[in-house]
């Protein structure tokens, strides 16, 4: 009995401690791509659009190297929208479409903030 108990305490404290990790993750990875993103709507303002085709560019760079990794606990379809908004964007902007690169930018940043609220450690996504 007293083994089955330590297993299960001990088996609790690890899971707790990789859901922790995996948060701690997520809201890194969010943050930065969410600065980054904010940084290119207000290149893409200015129309400066050469220099936010290369920060989308770095942007689709850490998304390649986190994304694989935040798809092994995030929702499939929230990483393949954030995939494929990054595209529309790069497009947008290599076709020098500011209303709809800006437009881009938007749902980019709404995607990538539903990559760590869906999946947080919170009350409400227990229930």
């Amino acid at each position: 009995m007293k083994k089955t108990v330590w297993v299960l305490v001990v088996t609790l404290l690890l899971v707790l401690i990789l859901g922790l990790l995996c948060a701690w993750v997520s809201r890194n990875t969010v943050s930065s791509m969410k600065e980054k993103t904010a940084l290119i709507a207000g290149l893409i303002q200015t129309q400066e659009y050469e220099e936010a085709l290369e920060e989308t560019k770095n942007l689709s760079s850490q998304w390649e190297r986190r994304g694989e990794l935040l798809q092994i606990w995030t929702v499939h379809e929230d990483a393949d929208e954030v995939t494929v908004l990054l595209e529309i964007l790069s497009v947008s902007l290599e076709e020098k479409e500011g209303l709809h690169a800006l437009l881009a930018c938007a749902e980019l940043e709404q995607s990538i903030e539903h990559l760590y609220h869906r999946d947080a450690l919170k009350l409400q996504n227990f229930f």
